[in-house]
């Protein structure tokens, strides 16, 4: 029979030798590096990209991008690029509604090996129905709107006087006609 101490440093052993062994148990999976989205703004008008780089000995089978929960197959940068062991980079373009959006990238390479990254956010700007940027633009505005309504008001104050006098004229016409028989 064995002493506990034995069994403790076999225990102690076997767990450090799982521990160094690890990386390379793994060595064949495939690895997704390098996830990141750029833009050329913030907002929902902008057009995102999202790129990946895919790292293994097996040609990747699919490479994957998760948006919204939503899946959709990413492009190669490179078709003619066929060795996927230095790193293969794929990307996807679209764009994206506003609010919160989440990322992340999966892959699978035909052999039982898969990847997938942690989701990120993007946080996507609504953009207003109106910008005003320019001072110009804004002054603009506010010396035109001013004349405009003021024009309107005028016009409505003629329209109202041009119907006083003809009522006045059609009175006038009528009290003539009735003096005349």
């Amino acid at each position: 029979m064995m002493k506990p101490a034995r069994w403790i440093a076999l225990l102690a052993l076997a767990m450090v030798a799982a521990a160094l062994l690890a990386p390379f148990a793994s060595a064949d999976e495939p690895r997704l590096l390098n996830g990141s989205v750029s833009a050329t703004s913030s907002d929902e008008n902008a057009v995102y990209v999202f790129m990946v780089t895919y790292q293994s000995n097996v040609s990747a089978q699919s490479v994957r991008l998760i948006l919204n929960g939503n899946s959709y197959d990413m492009q190669q940068f490179d078709a003619a690029d066929s060795n996927s062991s230095d790193g293969k980079a794929y990307f996807y373009s679209t764009k994206l509604p506003a609010g919160m959006n989440t990322y992340s990238f999966t892959c699978s390479d035909g052999s039982g090996g898969t990847n997938t990254t942690a989701a990120k956010l993007i946080l996507v700007k609504e953009v207003p129905w109106i910008t005003v940027t320019h001072l110009d633009v804004m002054l603009a505005l506010f010396i035109f709107i001013p004349f405009v309504v003021y024009f309107v008001w005028l016009a409505r104050r003629m329209t109202k006087t041009l119907e006083k006098i003809e009522k006045r004229q059609e009175k006038g016409e009528e009290k003539k006609e009735g003096e005349q028989k």
